[in-house]
C-alpha cells in the first residue's frame, strides 16, 4: 500500500514515521512556546513584586523622614509610594520596562 505526499511515493510505514515526527516537532515547537510564555510571566511577577517592595520602602522612608523633620508636608510624597504599591501598571523604569516598550513599538507584543 503506497501514500502520496507532495508528489513522492511512500509506504505506508514511512508515511505513518514521517507523520509522526511532524507530530512530535509540533509537540516541541508548542512546548517551546509554552517555556517562553512561563518565562515572560515569571518575568512580569517578578516585576511587579520589585515594584511593590519600591512603593513600601518608599512609603517607609517618608514615615521616617515624617518623624524626624516633624513636617506633614512630607507626607504628600506618600502617595506614589502606596500608588506604586497598588496599581498594576508598569511605573518603575528599569530594563524590563524599556524592553516592554520596544516590543509595543516593533509589535512584538
Amino acid at each position: 500500500m503506497y501514500c502520496v505526499k507532495e508528489e513522492k511515493l511512500y509506504t505506508y510505514d514511512a508515511a505513518i514515521k514521517r507523520y509522526e515526527a511532524e507530530r512530535h516537532h509540533a509537540w516541541l515547537c508548542r512546548q517551546k512556546q509554552l517555556k517562553q510564555i512561563r518565562k515572560a510571566e515569571q518575568e512580569r511577577r517578578r516585576y511587579m513584586a520589585n515594584q511593590k517592595l519600591l512603593g513600601f520602602l518608599a512609603l517607609v522612608a517618608v514615615v521616617i523622614a515624617t518623624m524626624i523633620c516633624g513636617n506633614l508636608a512630607c507626607l504628600a510624597l506618600a502617595f506614589p509610594a502606596v500608588y506604586a504599591m497598588v496599581t498594576k501598571e508598569m511605573i518603575v523604569v528599569n530594563e524590563y520596562w524599556w524592553r516592554q516598550q520596544r516590543g509595543k513599538r516593533y509589535g512584538k507584543n
